[in-house]
């Protein structure tokens, strides 16, 4: 028997710096969807003019709101999917179900913490999923009556992005490597880790590379899925405020990378890896230095948390992952 080809929206914000929206259309298509996704950043006359004369950005913006629609009503949606929108105002969601049509779920995936909803934005989604359990209590409390459908959806690696380029164990840098926007808060963190007599090498913007200027670039994702499979392991620090309890981007394209995953011991690490087996859990730098000389001395027991990592994300933390898990909760018919 045939099956339906659904068609899913994605609506995002637009010129965003990681590939977020482009990975999940491309796993809604992995499954076998017909995916789109819709822009909201001003990108024709009418719009820039409308926002000029101060008629803001985004859903507040009425040309934009008005070719947003036009294009859900072209494309007649049955699943249409906000990234990182918590509520709307009333006039976009209005908006965007005259356009879509009776019947059709609009729902959120947030990949950032949230203490609240925007001032203008109201508990109007059908559900929200969040990557954060933090963020979900948050949720809970603004949806509360409202009949809203609220999960815990972690976030997701495309391994074509992060590939694995299979570097053995002998041939890795030694200690580990960040990579990120080294911010003052995170160089302390480093320095602390080298007091503790670990090993870390710093790459990206503010990186305290003396000489190797090129060290302070910013990294592409296959220049980082390089990087994550040449050295022993790889730092990962909790983004506050943007994470309370949940997990990062890199925490699952480290593993996809080939990569040794680290990740402190937030409360929703166990729901994505089995801490110490397949990521190496700290609680602190002194932690995570003792835990990473001691390691790194039994190369057999390294290589087997890579390569159990790397199997958990292909299997559970992908976006065709996700995207089949939006579906079968959304259109369970599919």
């Amino acid at each position: 028997m045939k099956h339906k080809v659904r068609r899913i929206l994605i609506i995002h914000k637009g010129g965003q710096v990681h590939t977020w929206c482009a990975d999940l259309l491309a796993g809604f298509k992995e499954i076998g969807c017909d995916a789109h996704a819709v822009a909201l950043r001003s990108w024709n006359w009418s719009e820039r003019l409308e926002q000029w004369r101060g008629g803001g950005k985004l859903w507040k913006n009425h040309a934009t709101l008005q070719r947003c629609a036009a294009l859900v009503s072209d494309f007649r949606p049955e699943l249409m999917v906000l990234l990182n929108y918590a509520g709307l105002p009333a006039t976009a969601e209005r908006a965007l179900r005259e356009a879509a049509g009776p019947g059709v779920p609009l729902v959120a995936w947030l990949a950032d913490h949230i203490t609240g909803l925007p001032p203008e934005a109201l508990p109007n989604l059908d559900g929200v999923h969040a990557f954060d359990s933090a963020t979900l209590e948050v949720l809970e409390a603004a949806y509360r009556g409202a009949g809203a459908k609220l999960d815990f959806l972690p976030l997701a690696v495309d391994p074509t992005r992060f590939p694995n380029r299979g570097i053995p164990w002998t041939e890795r840098r030694t200690g580990l490597v960040f990579l990120g926007n080294n911010t003052l808060e995170r160089r302390d963190l480093m320095c602390r880790f080298r007091d503790a007599g670990g090993a870390v090498t710093a790459y990206g913007p503010g990186a305290a590379a003396g000489l190797r200027f090129w060290r302070r670039r910013r990294i592409s994702p296959a220049g980082s899925a390089r990087m994550y499979g040449s050295f022993q392991g790889v730092l990962n620090l909790l983004q506050a405020p943007n994470t309370v309890n949940g997990l990062n981007l890199r925490a699952y394209e480290v593993p996809a990378s080939g990569g040794l995953g680290t990740y402190p011991h937030t409360a929703d690490l166990a729901l994505s890896f089995a801490p110490d087996r397949e990521i190496i859990a700290y609680r602190s730098m002194d932690d995570l230095a003792r835990q990473t000389r001691t390691l790194f001395h039994e190369p057999a027991q390294a290589a087997a948390i890579m390569m159990a990592g790397h199997q958990r994300v292909m299997a559970d933390h992908t976006y065709a992952c996700r995207a089949a898990h939006l579906v079968k909760a959304w259109l369970p018919d599919a």
